[in-house]
């Protein structure tokens, strides 16, 4: 009796070891199969990502090109007038030359906003205005840094005994 139930354990220890294989090869084939599954998925979402990418090239080589037709259509910049050369010419030979320079910035960025708003001509007439007005100013501060008034009020006094 003792050989069989030695069979029997022996036996009952092999459809355990059996039932133990078989469940560890459906955990592996389940595994398997789900890594697969993943895989297939990964796959399907790298196409659909390719293909994303293709239409989304496709939408952006359009786009450069209607940008390029833009440039290469586009109009030119308008003509911008400048100032009377001989107007700033003769501010800039009276005007002192520390402020020359500001000076005729100034009436140059008068004259552009004038000729967007009335024209070349007009805005050529006020800058020749402009140049007339400063004029003055220009050469009082010229005649007192000379001491042509302080030598004009001596002979005044002198000649007629003031």
């Amino acid at each position: 009796m003792t050989e069989t139930s030695g069979d029997n354990d022996k036996q009952a220890n092999s459809e355990e070891n059996l039932e133990h294989v078989r469940y560890f090869q459906d955990a592996y084939e389940l595994t398997l199969s789900k890594v697969a599954l993943g895989n297939l998925f990964l796959q399907r979402e790298i196409e659909v990502a390719k293909l994303e990418h293709a239409a989304f090239a496709a939408v952006l080589k359009a786009a450069r090109k209607k940008i390029e037709n833009v440039e290469v259509h586009a109009a030119p910049p308008p003509k911008r007038s400048s100032p009377p050369v001989t107007a700033a010419f003769l501010l800039a030979f009276i005007a002192p030359k520390d402020s020359a320079q500001a000076l005729l910035g100034d009436l140059e960025e008068m004259f552009q906003k004038n000729a967007e708003r009335f024209g070349d001509k007009q805005a050529t007439r006020m800058y020749w205005f402009e140049v007339a007005r400063s004029i003055g100013p220009i050469a009082w501060q010229w005649v007192k840094k000379m001491g042509f008034i302080t030598f004009l009020v001596d002979y005044l006094r002198t000649k007629f005994g003031f």
